[in-house]
Order: structure tokens, then sequence, then C-alpha cells
């Protein structure tokens, strides 16, 4: 390890509030000693980011690589240059396909290569599962650990081979109900009498977006109070977006894009939906249950998310007004949302501890490798 302090570069696609990946690391970074692990975030797209000043403050960096599909040579040459000048004991791999150079460079020089998987499917399109299938086998002999959020995601992407799991976290006291966040916040947004439904996560089609703004709006035809709120952005912005205006209520959805809010959000909402085509482990349904929020998912995310009653997975083959029907019924349903916060502190998915736990485990995969070199 250099100089005694563990060096860890965290390999993701962007650094967003509304991408689950993004919020994994994070949540595990605000939970680390500093002073024992150096973690630096590798990044392929340049956003507005929010994280930048706290991980400057807590010694780390943010690097953004060139673009790898029009400036591929000299992305190539800035991931040796990076791996080269920082001397890494661990690179922990969250994305797929486009960390491929990174990790076949840190082959060479880098002893723990950590390629984590967050989703149960390969994925969003079946055009793309195939692609990413036969791609994988690569990235994986670049790798030297498999890691997953969930048994279901680990199984989709590592098989019957050796993976450990690691949970995705949530800092459970900004997620803790507050009465008087939820006034402001419904005010702000001019939703005070309304029944919020909350949708957080990327606009793409394994949420399943244009499925979920259908339910809404049947829901809205029963329920003249049903508001829908969707915070998060992606591919299908869009579309999506000029789709919901031709809803017949689409003056009661609002495409709110991505934010840097989502706890006060989750406040204002009375019933948290994601109707998603496949996930791995998500944490906005472990931040909704923090929350005290009523929950509507699809049976596609794995059971391992649920930790309190409040969770109803329905089957995608239910047609929409089903899920309208049950939608209305927990939204108007009595819940005592304080009641889950201790629920929270002492499941698997709270951030106590999360940091020790993180750097427990990457000492044993130091260890691990130093053994096997020796």
């Amino acid at each position: 390890m250099s100089e005694n302090k563990i060096k860890v570069l965290m390999v993701v696609s962007n650094l967003r509030p509304s991408n689950g990946v993004s919020s994994y690391a994070m949540n595990y970074f605000r939970k680390l000693d500093h002073d024992s692990v150096q973690m630096d975030f590798a990044v392929y797209k340049q956003h507005d980011n929010p994280y930048d000043d706290e991980i400057k403050a807590n010694g780390g960096r943010v690097f953004v690589l060139p673009n790898i599909t029009n400036d591929f040579i000299n992305h190539c040459k800035a991931c040796k240059k990076l791996l080269r000048n920082e001397r890494y004991d661990i690179v922990h791999d969250n994305t797929m396909l486009v960390s491929y150079p990174i990790m076949h460079f840190a082959r060479k020089s880098v002893p723990v290569r950590i390629l984590h998987s967050h989703s149960s499917m390969l994925g969003e399109t079946a055009k793309k599962s195939r692609r990413n299938k036969l791609f994988i086998p690569f990235l994986k002999s670049k790798s030297n650990f498999y890691v997953a959020c969930s048994e279901v995601a680990g199984r989709a992407m590592f098989q019957n081979e050796h993976f450990d799991i690691l949970p995705n976290v949530v800092d459970v006291n900004r997620f803790r109900y507050n009465p008087l966040i939820r006034e402001k916040v419904r005010k702000n947004l001019n939703i005070e009498s309304k029944k919020v439904i909350i949708t957080v996560g990327r606009i793409v089609n394994a949420k399943n977006p244009y499925f979920a703004l259908d339910v809404f709006d049947i829901s809205a035809d029963k329920d003249p109070d049903v508001v829908y709120l969707w915070a998060g952005s992606g591919a299908l912005d869009k579309p999506v977006s000029e789709y919901a205006s031709r809803l017949k209520h689409s003056d009661r959805v609002m495409l709110l894009g991505s934010r840097n809010d989502i706890p006060d959000l989750l406040q204002a909402a009375d019933l948290f939906f994601l109707p998603s085509l496949f996930e791995g482990l998500p944490v906005t349904c472990i931040e909704a249950q923090a929350n005290g929020l009523q929950c509507v998912i699809s049976d596609s995310i794995t059971k391992e998310i649920k930790f309190t009653d409040l969770l109803d997975y329905v089957d995608l083959n239910k047609s929409k007004t089903e899920w309208a029907d049950l939608i209305l019924d927990k939204i108007s349903s009595d819940c005592s949302r304080n009641d889950y916060y201790n629920e929270a502190v002492k499941s698997n998915f709270s951030d106590i501890n999360a940091g020790s736990r993180l750097e427990a485990y990457y000492k044993s995969l130091l260890n691990q490798q130093t053994h096997l070199s020796n």
C-alpha cells in the first residue's frame, strides 16, 4: 500500500445525483476515514457535479477522461498517464465496456482490480445485452476480484463464479422523515393539498417511463388530487417529455430533471413508484423506505431490497389499471413515517460503519493479492 494509505480509483460513468451508481459511490466515500483511504474518481462524462468540492475537501480528486468514442487514442494516453502518475493500490470499476482501456492498463501495475455489477441485466436492450455478453469476458480478464450490489446482479454478470456482495448504503439521517421540510417543499411546488407520487431515477428504458406515465394517467382519471413527480434525467428526456405532454392529465406531471435535493423531494411525496424492467439493487428504494414512504415497485426488482413492510411488488404483466388501483389504495392508507427510521438504521443498507466495512474489505483484498504474489 502507498505510504500506509490505501489509494483507490473509483471508476464511474458520471457523478450526477440521479445516477444510482454515483449515489452508491458517494455514500461510501462520505463514511471513509480519509486519513486511511484516499479515493479519487475517474469519470467519462463531464456534468455539473455537486460533489466536486466535497470530494476535494476530503482529499480526493475527479479525473474526467477524454471521450472514448471520439478521441480513443487520447483516452488511452490519459488512462496510462493517470495510472502511472498516481500508482493506485485499487481500481474499482463500476461501468461496462468503456472501462476496458483503464482496466487493461491497470492490469500491469494495480494489485487489486475490482469489477462491480450493479444491474440484473447486461444491457438496457436485447441488442446491448447480447453485445455486452460477448464483451464482458474480456473485461473480466482484466479484473481479479468480482463484486455485486446484490445476488441477482452478481449472477447476471458472473454466473457461477465467486463474487462478494457489497450492498448499496444510504445516509439514513438524510432521509429521516421531516414534516417541516415536507411542508416547505410542497408549498414551493404548489402541491400542498395533493397526493404526490414520485419516481427517482434516470429517464431510460430500464425504468419503464412510458408505462409509468400511462399508469399515472389512469390513476389521475380516478383521483383528481394525485400528481406525479419524476426526478432524474437520461437518454429519453425529450421523447418522454413529449409523451407526457400528450397525456390526458399532463398538467399534473412534473418532470424535474436531475436534482440535488432528492431527500427533500421524498419528504414531499406520499408514494414511491418504480416499475423498472430490471435493476440491480436500486438505492432509491432504500431511500424511500428510510423516509417511510409507501412503495409500489415491479417484481423485477430484487427481494433483497425489502427491509420494511412498505414495499408492494407488482407483476409487470398486470394491467396498468391494476397498478393504478394499488397505487391509489396505498397512497390513501395511513402510515406513520417516523416509525421506519429505526428499521433503516438496523438494516444492511445503513451507512453507519459503512466506511470502516469498505476499508476492511479493501485491506482483505490487498492482503489476498499479497499472499498470491509471494
